[in-house]
């Protein structure tokens, strides 16, 4: 995240138990951003997908949050392709 030309992404501070096992608000790969919007439409999608029992794995989100994915990136080099995009 501070190689994020994003201000907002740049300064976030992880958030969830992932990293803070003693958290307990539910959240669980978060970044605090500080950037405020309205989640409704989005939270709602996400109770509807949990009460078709399907399992969110990034838990809550608290309000002025996202929610952090952390990819790990192929190697293309070693397919025969190159590392460039």
């Amino acid at each position: 995240m501070a190689a994020s030309p994003v201000p907002y992404v740049r300064n976030a501070r992880v958030h969830g138990n992932l990293f803070d096992p003693t958290l307990s608000d539910g959240s669980v790969s978060s970044a605090n951003t500080d950037f405020f919007v309205d989640y409704t439409e989005p939270i709602q999608a996400l109770h509807t997908v949990g009460e078709a029992g399907i399992n969110w794995p990034f838990g809550e989100l608290p309000e002025g949050h996202e929610f952090l994915v952390f990819i790990k990136p192929r190697n293309r080099s070693a397919e025969g392709r190159s590392s460039e995009f």
